[in-house]
């Protein structure tokens, strides 16, 4: 009865507080909101929403603290689908916006911002119900320990759970503070990534290991991994291709490679993927266009095109890439985070769906003919046009038609042109940012470009992306992202690893020293500023609330641990260019303590001589 009498009063609290609030949230908070023109995009599409939208600092906690409120931290990202739907049905529903802004302290994060932040609060939520997506939504106490979260969940949903949690909170906000405590007590003790690379004995167990684990969730009649949604996994594909070529295993990859290419992941019209499917046949997307996708997919498929030089692996690699140029491209150098799910629009997939008879009107009679032969239209549950996916190329047409090959090609191409040129006049935003650490995958992916035979393109951008990188070190930290004078923000671990790998990479495809100095530099800050006694930390993101030892695993993104690990395998315990303390973690002792000075014999004087000239960065 207790506890039915104080809902009640509660909702009555609610209702009064709804009604004398509802004035004021509008355009006079929005013009005031800390969000406005940022150089997120995601966080300044935020900044006309009826929450009123705090941004994530040491501020909030200390606010929280002082006024026994908990914390809202919604995560996401500006290419997302789910996150324009959630802004529409909750942050924009004033009901909604009273009760948080009065009862809770609403933040707004950039998962791309703050990835060690949104990979804790992941973290905790695919822990504690099982799965976990974005929209992040995630409740912490004012001591900042995560309560309770969930991923997108509709307006209705929302609105219970956060009634009921302010309920909660006022009559047991101690015990539930406890309780996340201890959770987040729990969370923070569990081992991070060893430091020392394991013997070839252990390297044998582990491939054994993920044989095994690969097969119990392996797809094997659509490839890929589970029976629901369908992302590419680039990484855990990398490292399936670093196995023995055994028949079973690679039949399973390259079914897995031409179900990521043949279906509706895959933009085959412009080139490039999204980042997953709805539904386990690869057929559905949602419209996302990540970098760090493309990135690790265009290398991907140039990788297997060496291995397996008679499938059609080359042709997606280069057309991916050639997306990444064309599409990516920021003018100030360097490469963008994302292209939108949603169209100028606002259209879920408006960008990529097309009616078949605006398809028909647009080809001539025979083109119009042989797009039927040689495309399919895919339609989706809440799509409101179809998905072009080409089912058949050239050496199809060529045999069906009985014409030359070049003749089909010509074809196929007069139709891609008219159909991309159609398509070009659509808008479809962009998020602007560029972020040191998916710069660096693309950079990998450009070296394996620059080795093909006549593209010089990939070259000549992989040398401008080199540049770029370098503009980011200013001798002492790495920045993972400048935008102007006024934005920079300091790199976290996943920005050494991946841009250290990418400068490798580049450094030994191309004879460029002074990449691999540099590379050998920041796998040495990355030990230097993360890891101690054995363990590796990383930043919470500006406020105090994240714990900082962390288990990194791979996921749609490299573990950056492992990633600095087989870097350290790839410079040598013998190299001049890598400090002794990190030879002495990687091949022998993982309790080595770091210390200034590092020593970065023959190299040091050297890289603390880099000087800005013009866009290019270059050693004396």
């Amino acid at each position: 009865m207790l506890g039915q009498y104080n809902r009640e009063a509660a909702e009555i609290r609610y209702r009064v507080l709804s009604f004398m609030f509802l004035f004021a949230v509008g355009a006079s908070c929005a013009a005031q909101s800390p969000l406005r023109n940022h150089h997120s995009a995601y966080l300044a599409m935020h900044a006309d929403d009826a929450v009123q939208w705090r941004l994530w600092d040491d501020e909030v906690v200390a606010e929280a603290e002082r006024e026994q409120k908990l914390i809202f931290i919604s995560s996401g990202y500006f290419a997302c689908h789910w996150c324009h739907v959630m802004q529409r049905e909750s942050f924009q529903h004033e009901v909604i916006a009273v009760l948080l802004n009065t009862r809770f302290i609403p933040v707004k994060v950039d998962r791309e911002l703050n990835p060690e932040l949104d990979a804790h609060l992941f973290e905790f939520v695919e822990k504690s119900r099982g799965v976990a997506g974005w929209p992040l939504n995630v409740f912490l106490t004012p001591q900042g320990h995560p309560l309770t979260g969930s991923g997108y969940l509709k307006a209705d949903e929302f609105l219970a759970l956060i009634k009921d949690l302010q309920v909660r909170w006022e009559n047991e906000g101690e015990g539930l503070a406890r309780l996340a405590a201890e959770a987040s007590r729990e969370l923070a003790g569990q081992p991070s990534v060893a430091g020392t690379l394991p013997r070839n004995e252990q390297i044998d167990e582990m491939r054994r290991r993920l044989f095994d684990t690969l097969f119990s969730k392996a797809d094997l009649l659509e490839g890929g991994i589970g029976e629901g949604k369908k992302l590419p996994h680039a990484p855990l594909l990398r490292a399936l291709m670093s196995l023995p070529a055994e028949r079973e295993l690679s039949d399973y990859l390259q079914l897995t490679l031409g179900a990521i290419a043949g279906n509706g992941l895959h933009d085959h019209l412009g080139g490039g993927f999204f980042r997953y499917t709805v539904d386990p046949a690869w057929q559905q997307p949602h419209f996302e266009k990540m970098l760090y996708d493309n990135a690790q997919l265009a290398g991907l498929y140039l990788d297997a095109a060496q291995r397996w030089p008679a499938g059609p692996w080359m042709e997606t690699g280069r057309k991916t890439l050639d997306a990444l140029l064309r599409d990516f491209a920021h003018p100030d150098g360097g490469y963008i985070t994302s292209l939108s799910a949603l169209d100028g629009e606002g259209t879920e997939g408006g960008y990529y769906l097309w009616q078949e008879e605006r398809i028909e009107a647009l080809l001539p009679v025979a083109e119009w003919r042989i797009f039927r032969m040689t495309w399919r239209l895919q339609g989706g549950d809440e799509w409101s046009g179809e998905l072009p996916i080409q089912v058949t190329g050239a050496t199809g047409l060529a045999t069906t038609l009985r014409m030359p090959l070049s003749q089909a090609n010509q074809w196929l191409e007069n139709i891609r042109q008219r159909l991309w040129q159609e398509r070009n006049l659509r808008t479809l935003p962009r998020d602007e940012k560029r972020l040191a650490g998916w710069n660096g995958l693309l950079l990998s992916a450009l070296a394996r470009g620059s080795r093909l035979e006549g593209d010089a393109q990939y070259g000549q951008a992989g040398r401008g992306l080199r540049d770029y990188l370098f503009s980011l070190w200013d001798g002492e930290w790495l920045l993972r992202m400048q935008e102007g004078e006024d934005v920079q923000q300091r790199a976290g671990l996943e920005d050494y690893a991946y841009v250290a790998q990418g400068l490798l990479d580049w450094a030994e495809v191309t004879g460029d020293g002074e990449a691999k100095k540099l590379a050998a530099r920041l796998v040495g800050e990355a030990y230097y500023r993360f890891y101690r006694d054995g363990h590796w930390y990383v930043e919470g993101g500006g406020a105090t609330v994240v714990p900082t030892r962390r288990l990194m695993r791979d996921g749609a993104l490299p573990s950056p641990t492992a990633v600095l690990a087989a870097l350290g395998r790839r410079f040598g315990a013998a190299s001049p260019l890598i400090p002794a303390q990190i030879n002495a973690i990687l091949f022998a002792d993982p309790q080595q303590v770091m210390a200034r000075p590092l020593d970065y014999p023959g190299t040091i004087a050297e890289i603390q001589q880099l000087k800005k000239r013009g866009s290019r960065l270059s050693l004396e």
